[in-house]
C-alpha cells in the first residue's frame, strides 16, 4: 500500500519524477538516486506500456552500484510506484488531457416573430412568443366544485367514495389532481408539478397552481402553469346524514366489558384504537358502567372490530340478533347485531392464585 504523502503528491504530478517523493524514501534508506530520476522520466513510455517493472536496467543505466539487499528495498518502492503511476494513467481523466478535443459551439437564430436571438427548436420562436401563439391550458377547467361533508372531514370522489383528508395534506391534493386527471389525458398534456396556493380556511376555496408540459410543433415542448380553484360546498355523506336523522338508527353494536375495579385495560386499548383506527367505521361511541359501547352502520363493521380486540386483548364473545322488519313479499329481513364481548379480568402486575387442581394441570407450578 502506498503511504498517503507518496499518493497525493504523484497524483498532483504523476509525471514529474524529480518531485516525486519517492527520492525521499530511498535517500532515507541511505542511497542517493538522483540520477535514476532523469533515466525513469526518458523511460515512462516503458512504465506505461507494462513493458518494466523491474529497476535493475535503470540502475545499470545510470551507474549507480548498490548492494543485492539495497536494490531489492529500493525495487519494492519502485514496483509500488510503477503500479500507482499506471492506475492514474489508465483514468479518463488522463486519457481525456492527452486528447485534442474540438469546441463545439452552439448558433444562435432570430425568432420568426420578435426577432430576437434564441436557441435554434423545432418551432424557430422563442419561448415567449410560443406561449402568446399558443395556449397548452385551452379547454381545461379553471373552476370545480366539490362536496365536502364537515361531520367526518371528507370529500366526495365521483361517483360515490368519500375520502377523508385534512387541509393542505396529501390526501387532499392528490384528490384534486385526480379530478384534472381526465381533463389532461384528452388535451395530452402532462402533468409535472403540483402544489397550493394559500387560502383563508373559512373562505371555503382551495386553489392548486398545476405545471403541466406538451408538444406543440415540430418536437418543441411547452411548459405552462396556470391555477384551479375549488369551492367547497358542505354536503353530508350517507353515514353522517343517517346519524344526523336518527342518532338510534345502527344495525350492529359491539358491547365491551371488563369486570374489575380499574379501567387500565381501556386506557390501553384506547391508545391502539387510536393509533390503527378501529373505530372510525363507528357511528357513535357511549361510555357505560364496566365498558364501552361502540355503534356501526353495518354489521361487517362490527365483526372486523371484534376481530381487531380479539388481537390484542383475551376475550370472550357472544353474538345475537334481533328482527326489527320483515317483508314477506321480497323475503328481505332486517335485524340488529349485538356482539357482547368481555375482556379477560386479569391485568399485568395483577397477584394470580391458582387453585389446586390448575396448578398441577400446569405442571405442579407455585399456586401464586
Amino acid at each position: 500500500m502506498v503511504p498517503r504523502k507518496v499518493r497525493d503528491d504523484i497524483q498532483d504530478n504523476p509525471t514529474d519524477v524529480d518531485d516525486a517523493p519517492i527520492d525521499d524514501q530511498l535517500d532515507d534508506a541511505g542511497v542517493h538516486i538522483q540520477p535514476l530520476a532523469t533515466v525513469i522520466r526518458g523511460e515512462s513510455k516503458k512504465i506505461r506500456e507494462d513493458k518494466s517493472d523491474n529497476l535493475s536496467h535503470f540502475v545499470e543505466m545510470a551507474g549507480v552500484s548498490l548492494n543485492e539487499d539495497e536494490l531489492q528495498e529500493i525495487n519494492a518502492y519502485f514496483q509500488i510506484a510503477s503500479a500507482e503511476l499506471r492506475k492514474l494513467l489508465r483514468t479518463p481523466a488522463m486519457a481525456e488531457s492527452a486528447m485534442f478535443v474540438v469546441p463545439q459551439t452552439i448558433g444562435n437564430i432570430l425568432c420568426c416573430k420578435c426577432g430576437i436571438l434564441m436557441v435554434p427548436n423545432g418551432a424557430n420562436m422563442c419561448v415567449t412568443c410560443l406561449r402568446s401563439e399558443i395556449d397548452i391550458t385551452e379547454g381545461l377547467r379553471k373552476r370545480v366544485i366539490i362536496l365536502h361533508c364537515p361531520d367526518c372531514t371528507s370529500y366526495l370522489k365521483p361517483p360515490s367514495t368519500w375520502i377523508e383528508a385534512q387541509l393542505e395534506s396529501k390526501e387532499l391534493l392528490k384528490f384534486c389532481v385526480d379530478i384534472q386527471r381526465n381533463q389532461h389525458d384528452k388535451a395530452k398534456v402532462r402533468l409535472v408539478d403540483a402544489f397550493f396556493i394559500w387560502t383563508e380556511p373559512h373562505s371555503k376555496r382551495i386553489k392548486v397552481k398545476l405545471k403541466i408540459q406538451k408538444d406543440v410543433f415540430n418536437g418543441t415542448i411547452l411548459e405552462q402553469s396556470y391555477v384551479v380553484e375549488y369551492v367547497v360546498q358542505p354536503h353530508l355523506c350517507e353515514n353522517c346524514s343517517r346519524v344526523q336523522v336518527n342518532p338510534d338508527q345502527w344495525v350492529a353494536v359491539v358491547q365491551l366489558r371488563q369486570h374489575v375495579s380499574h379501567r387500565r385495560t381501556f386506557f390501553f386499548l384506547e391508545q391502539l384504537i387510536l393509533k390503527h383506527g378501529a373505530a372510525v367505521l363507528a357511528i357513535k361511541i357511549k361510555q357505560v358502567d364496566e365498558g364501552i359501547d361502540f355503534f356501526f352502520a353495518k354489521r361487517s363493521y362490527a365483526m372486523k372490530f371484534v376481530e381487531f380486540i380479539g388481537k390484542v386483548v383475551p376475550l370472550r364473545t357472544r353474538y345475537d340478533r334481533q328482527l326489527v322488519s320483515h317483508d314477506s313479499k321480497s323475503n328481505k329481513y332486517n335485524y340488529k347485531y349485538t356482539f357482547s364481548v368481555e375482556i379477560c379480568p386479569i391485568c399485568r402486575e395483577d397477584l394470580i392464585c391458582l387453585p389446586p387442581k390448575v396448578a398441577s394441570n400446569l405442571g405442579n407450578i407455585g399456586p401464586l
